[in-house]
């Protein structure tokens, strides 16, 4: 039915008349001058266009895509939302101070809100000391 061309617009016009790849070109550094080892960066300017083998920004630094909230599964977000907001409500900061009136009660450890309040007072400071330095 149809019929098999040699000159396909296929992979480099055609699988029988395909060119082996180019070899890229190894562009050398501009020459430094003495005194210049700041312009270390700067090179001819017919090598720019040979040397971009890609456009647009690209990242170098690293990310962890794994916190991001949108990537989660449906099912994690929906917690996520009700645990937050559980929280704004105070539904949940009223269960846990019930919980640790209760524990302290039950076991006799009156002073273990005033070792949690401690060392919230410490984590705060040493918050504060990190971000000022």
């Amino acid at each position: 039915m149809y019929e098999t061309k040699p000159e396909t617009a296929g992979l480099r016009s055609g699988f029988r008349q395909a060119k082996p790849p180019q070899r890229v070109e190894c562009v050398s550094a501009s020459v430094l001058y003495e005194g210049q080892r700041s312009c270390a960066s700067l090179q001819r300017e017919g090598a720019r266009a040979r040397r971009q083998t890609r456009t647009g920004y690209r990242q170098n630094f690293q990310s962890n895509d794994d916190e991001i909230l949108a990537g989660k599964p449906l099912v994690i977000r929906w917690f996520v939302y009700i645990f937050a907001a559980l929280c704004l409500c105070g539904i949940v900061p009223m269960a846990a101070a019930e919980w640790l009136i209760w524990f302290c009660d039950s076991f006799g450890c009156w002073w273990l809100p005033l070792v949690l309040l401690v060392a919230e007072v410490w984590f705060i400071l040493h918050l504060i000391g990190r971000d000022v330095r």
